[in-house]
């Protein structure tokens, strides 16, 4: 049941459609029905080929059917392991994924070497309630993937992905890390959503993490799980395993069409042996959609927000205007509108420069969004000009806002080489529908 149902979501979002081939394969396969395993990863494998431009994702499940077929008895199976696993190592070093081309000689021709700690998969015998609990976990983490797309505010989707990976895998602390979005920038990673994890003293931007599993995950762009890291031989003298006692860890990249957008970092303290494969595929299958979610959030900002202040823009305005007359009506509900004008722009912008007045429209529409409810609007109109849009709110109401808004632009001073020490005042008007 549960492979029929995931299938049938992700068919609906192409971006982890082939991926979810990917996790049904190998979960048929380790609970022993081959025929339907094979089914799957090669429907995968077409699905990517002519659909997507993925091809890492193409590699990757290369990859992973040949792990499990070249171990196999009978020749047949042998032979499909060795094409794929040539196939994948040439994708990956089309694409530069140099840390899995590594992995694909092993594989070939050195089966019989033990796996380190982390790359081990227990194929044991699993009961009725672990296979249940294994597929409510997937399932839902395919919920959290449909859930996570529909998100279009990029601060909200990150604090929704980080809390959804800690429920999901009982993570004891997490992080997620973005690169800066503008290009500008130093593109370091920088911590955007911590949970559960302190501050080094002095040092509010570094948290009590391994620094060097997250350098070594963001330098390859693989995923990285470790069942416990104070006796791993890799990173057991690291000082950042030995100094906060990490054991079990779990650390995946976000990326987009293969660039590199953050990292999601999780790791439980008191616990070894906590995450295993398959919490490794559920926190993939999350970084995945966060990956494009994150792409989409950024683009629908562009798209509404405007350049210069950071509030929304005119279209979104009226866009967002349209409908909310049209449900004040329908649901007999009041509806405000507050429009504010700068006093007196022109002349100071004349007087002290495009620059100085741009700082001045800037320092408004941060008093404008200070200042309203977290269900008002707040746009540029155009200009000096400013609106906010109050759904639910009397004229009232209304007027209470825009006298505090006016406060707080009054006592506002911008400060610039020429500054006079003169504060700015706004004009404001407010109107209300079916109040």
């Amino acid at each position: 049941g549960f492979c029929k149902k995931s299938m049938k979501w992700s068919k609906k979002f192409k971006f982890i459609l082939g991926w979810s081939y990917q996790v049904n394969g190998t979960y048929e396969w380790v609970i022993g029905r081959k025929k339907e395993a094979l089914y799957n990863w090669e429907s995968g494998i077409a699905f990517l080929r002519e659909h997507t431009e993925d091809t890492y994702r193409l590699g990757y499940i290369l990859m992973e059917m040949g792990n499990f077929l070249i171990d196999e008895k009978e020749g047949v199976y042998r032979d499909i392991a060795k094409r794929h696993l040539a196939e994948s190592q040439n994708i990956f070093k089309d694409i530069g994924a140099e840390a899995d081309c590594q992995i694909i000689p092993e594989l070939l021709g050195v089966q019989e070497a033990t796996p380190s700690a982390q790359e081990v998969f227990h194929e044991q015998e699993t009961s009725p309630q672990q296979r249940f609990s294994s597929e409510r976990k997937i399932m839902t983490a395919l919920e959290t993937s449909r859930y996570l797309s529909s998100i279009l505010d990029l601060d909200e989707l990150l604090e929704k992905i980080m809390d959804k990976a800690i429920e999901l895998l009982g993570a004891e602390k997490g992080i997620l890390f973005l690169y800066p979005e503008d290009r500008n920038q130093p593109q370091e990673l920088e911590v955007r959503v911590a949970r559960n994890v302190e501050c080094v003293e002095n040092e509010k931007d570094t948290f009590f993490t391994s620094q060097s599993i997250i350098r070594k995950v963001e330098k390859e762009k693989k995923p990285l799980i470790i069942e416990d890291a104070v006796t791993d031989d890799i990173f057991k003298e690291q000082s950042s395993v030995i100094n906060y006692a990490l054991r079990s860890v779990l650390c995946v990249p976000i990326q987009h069409r293969n660039i590199l957008l953050g990292v999601i970092y999780l790791d439980n303290g008191m616990i070894s042996g906590l995450f295993n494969r398959e919490d490794l595929w559920v926190l993939e299958l999350i970084s995945s959609q966060a990956g494009v979610s994150i792409e989409n959030a950024r683009l629908f900002k562009q798209s509404v927000m405007d350049a210069l202040t950071g509030i929304y823009n005119r279209a979104y305005f009226d866009n967002f205007l349209l409908h909310s007359v049209q449900e004040a009506r329908e649901e007999r509900e009041p509806l405000s509108l507050i429009l504010i004008d700068v006093d007196k722009f022109k002349i100071f912008n004349d007087t002290y420069g495009h620059q100085v007045g741009d700082i001045v429209l800037q320092s408004v529409a941060q008093e404008i969004s200070n200042n309203v409810g977290k269900d008002d609007v707040a746009a540029r109109y155009g200009g000096d000009e400013f609106v906010v849009i109050l759904p639910g709110s009397r004229k009232d109401n209304a007027g209470r806002v825009g006298r505090k808004i006016n406060r707080a632009v009054q006592e506002l001073i911008v400060q610039h080489k020429m500054n006079s020490g003169e504060n700015r005042t706004i004009m404001h008007y407010c109107q209300c529908w079916g109040g």
